[in-house]
């Protein structure tokens, strides 16, 4: 069992590791850059700003802050997340990943909004869903985009600002995002196992009799015994160093057609405490920027 509690700790890890290395992947087959970059002949480019798509309730209240890089290039209009958020399909989920021409580009309307001051760009039918972008320089950017484009809006456009990079709430926002989703993987492994044992399992009270290492070492887990039909079995416990201790009892449910096979009852609250947890950090990962924007 002790190899159980390693699997449910590192099991986080993994996915993100491997989320990453997908994306990245994914980018290089699709000829999308991991780190963007503007090109020699941008006409227009503002760095680590913010935006949304209006393409479902999702990205409407998630979006980008802080890490966007929006130009205008040989003819198109780009919009990508700055590295490292171009990984972990982070530009997929929140529909802010476009290169699209700019004939294509129905109108540019500024707006206020969520983001406050926004532009809203909508496309050509087929195209992509509508994005709000929160620039620095409307003005500059809608000359690129051509003057046919500008819609009357609920506002004037604004000419350039001085640039206010919130990196430290970009950096919260990437980490509880992580952090979140980490939480929900080691939740989500451990939660069937705690459902199936307490449903199909016959609970049994085991003895901490024994330690799965040397005693007072950080790495050592308390060893438990229990009886079915007189043959006693062994279970690495949960607890570690410092919280169990010998002769301590703790519940168990072992399965009855294969009594070594057993689960600690105490799985079921710890993997509810990831689910909470991970649930809270992701939350704050796609709230906190609006949170944000309703005290500028």
């Amino acid at each position: 069992m002790g190899g159980k509690v390693g699997s449910i700790l590192i099991l986080p890890l993994l996915w993100i590791i491997g989320s990453i290395l997908a994306s990245a992947w994914f980018r290089r087959s699709s000829g999308k850059a991991i780190v963007p970059h503007v090109p020699n002949d941008a006409v227009f480019y503002e760095d680590w700003t913010s935006g949304r798509s209006l393409r479902n309730s999702f990205t409407r209240v998630g979006g980008a802050r802080n890490c966007l890089l929006v130009y205008v290039a040989a003819g198109h209009l780009n919009v990508v997340p700055r590295f490292p958020f171009t990984l972990m399909f982070l530009p997929e989920l929140y529909g802010l990943d476009l290169r699209v021409p700019l004939t294509s580009i129905a109108s540019a309307e500024p707006v206020k909004g969520w983001m406050g001051r926004a532009v809203r760009v909508s496309f050509q039918s087929g195209g992509p869903a509508p994005i709000e972008l929160k620039l620095r320089d409307e003005e500059g950017f809608i000359n690129q985009l051509g003057d046919r484009v500008l819609s009357g809006g609920a506002r004037s456009i604004k000419a350039l600002q001085k640039s206010r990079p919130g990196y430290k709430l970009t950096a919260f926002r990437l980490f509880m995002a992580v952090w979140g989703l980490g939480g929900l993987t080691a939740a989500f492994v451990g939660l069937p196992d705690d459902f199936r044992f307490r449903r199909d399992g016959v609970e049994t009270t085991g003895v901490f009799d024994g330690h799965s290492g040397d005693a007072g070492d950080r790495n050592d887990m308390g060893v438990l015994s229990y009886s079915v039909d007189g043959r006693r079995y062994h279970l690495t416990s949960l607890q570690g160093n410092g919280i169990y201790k010998i002769g301590n009892t703790a519940t168990l449910f072992y399965l009855p057609n294969k009594p070594s096979d057993a689960r600690e009852a105490a799985y079921l609250p710890f993997d509810l405490m990831w689910l909470s947890l991970g649930s809270i950090a992701l939350a704050l990962s796609l709230f906190s920027g609006w949170i944000a924007r309703r005290f500028q």
